[in-house]
């Protein structure tokens, strides 16, 4: 007799788990949209109770595509080393080489201090462009649709607190005369110049 097959668990999308509150918010039945989207009420129920999370995470630009609303373990680097990446290229559909995104994050990872633990290994790439809707070696969806306008305004509304546990990475993302304001910034700045040295 053969062994009865087990049901593979479905994962949905950050997109679909929204379309999921949005009906049951209508009044739809719950069994209908188990059915149509192919999940136990158990995981139904879940989607539901995530509302928040799911709301905060798209919200917060994570790519729709996603499975999961974890964030990663340095989320603000995370942010920085997308943005930078994205200002540097600043055009849609653009090659974009994995190899440069590593590089890019290991000088950064060096600026802020994450940890010799950070390693820039492809497990972490894979998980980055996928946070990011970087498909292949192009820039995709939203990603692709976002300009350097975008990018430098996500970068003025987070300076403060980017700057605020990572002083040393102020000279270095983005250069304004107003952050060079005196000369002991200036020596500061000449510093961390020599650190980048050393981390590339």
């Amino acid at each position: 007799m053969a062994a009865p097959q087990t049901k593979k668990r479905k994962f949905l999308s950050l997109e679909q788990k929204a379309q999921i509150i949005a009906e049951a918010a209508t009044g739809r039945k719950n069994g209908s949209i188990g059915e149509e989207y192919g999940i136990s009420p158990s995981s139904l129920s879940t989607i539901l109770k995530s509302e928040a999370s799911i709301s905060k995470a798209l919200a917060s630009g994570m790519s729709a595509q996603r499975k999961k609303t974890t964030q990663p373990a340095h989320e603000d680097f995370d942010k920085v080393v997308y943005y930078l990446v994205l200002r540097d290229k600043g055009a849609k559909k653009i090659p974009i080489s994995g190899t440069m995104i590593q590089q890019k994050a290991l000088n950064y990872a060096c600026l802020l201090g994450v940890g010799d633990d950070f390693k820039a290994s492809t497990g972490w790439l894979n998980r980055f462009k996928e946070r990011h809707d970087i498909v292949g070696e192009v820039l995709s969806g939203e990603s692709a649709s976002a300009d350097s306008n975008s990018a430098s305004s996500w970068i003025a509304t987070n300076t403060a607190n980017i700057l605020e546990k990572c002083p040393r990475l102020m000279c270095t993302m983005w250069t304004r005369p107003a952050i060079l304001q005196n000369d002991a910034s200036k020596e500061a700045c000449q510093s961390n110049m020599l650190r980048i040295a050393v981390c590339r």
